[in-house]
């Protein structure tokens, strides 16, 4: 057994920044690494991308959130629309206002807003929103020309395993 060093998102944060550290977030139920720079989530086999963009905008509130990316922003994902459903990822983490983790495989953290304030059910299947930009349903879109866009399965209350389906417009 490793003991590591423990405590809330705000806390973590705060410290001065040494390499190669692992520390485990209570806030987030993760484990994190230490780039020197910023903390890292680490993933369950999945593939996690440290993205720059000035002013993103995205909050502890979007962490699980689905994102499409414009050709030069990553956007909340949205079914009613073929070009605003094709998810490239889901928030992980968010390392300050111009940088955050996202997860293109393996399984994320899903903050309730994101789900419509409700926790997940586990073994339920989970679709990109057609009403909310950025939020997920069990609930399959079922209006014509809206896109079913399954975004993964939970595997607990508040952990979503990543898919990476096609969508498809209903019609």
């Amino acid at each position: 057994r490793l003991p590591l060093p423990k405590a809330a998102t705000a806390t973590l944060s705060g410290l001065t920044r040494k390499q190669g550290t692992l520390v485990y977030d209570t806030s987030q139920q993760a484990v994190y690494y230490d780039d020197g720079t910023a903390l890292n989530a680490l993933g369950g086999a999945g593939t996690s991308f440290r993205i720059t963009q000035a002013s993103h905008g995205f909050t502890a509130s979007n962490l699980g959130a689905p994102l499409y990316y414009t050709g030069s922003t990553y956007a909340k994902a949205k079914a009613d629309a073929a070009n605003t459903a094709e998810i490239v990822g889901s928030i992980a983490s968010i390392v300050d206002t111009n940088t955050f983790i996202l997860n293109q495989s393996g399984s994320v953290t899903v903050a309730t807003a994101v789900n419509g304030g409700s926790a997940l059910t586990a073994g339920t299947v989970y679709f990109l929103s057609a009403s909310s930009a950025g939020q997920i349903t069990s609930t399959e879109p079922t209006t014509v020309g809206y896109i079913s866009k399954p975004v993964g399965v939970a595997s607990s209350t508040s952990t979503l395993i990543l898919t990476s389906y096609r969508g498809v417009t209903i019609g």
